[in-house]
């Protein structure tokens, strides 16, 4: 489960791709990302692409961040990471 969510960090800070953190990992560590956790690495991909990018507008500007999250994220998604958001915020 670690590797899983180094492998996420990397993707979203590093611009790596699911196959290269995956790679790097079990370099490092080896047997780690195995199975499903493979399969959910590279479903979330591009999710972790688009957030990176998100946060890059969120240096632009606020506003400019909020609406590259509206764009990219379901209303529901959207609802969530908000509601994280405030909660964080209490």
């Amino acid at each position: 489960r670690t590797g899983t969510l180094i492998a996420l960090y990397m993707m979203k800070h590093h611009g790596f791709t699911a196959r290269e953190a995956i790679g790097w990992l079990r370099i490092v560590r080896p047997g780690s990302v195995i199975g499903g956790q493979q399969d959910f690495l590279c479903e979330r991909e591009a999710l972790m692409q688009q957030i990176a990018a998100a946060e890059v507008e969120h240096f632009k500007g606020r506003d400019r961040c909020v609406e590259a999250l509206r764009k990219i994220l379901s209303a529901e998604q959207f609802a969530q990471l908000s509601k994280l958001y405030l909660d964080g915020l209490r």
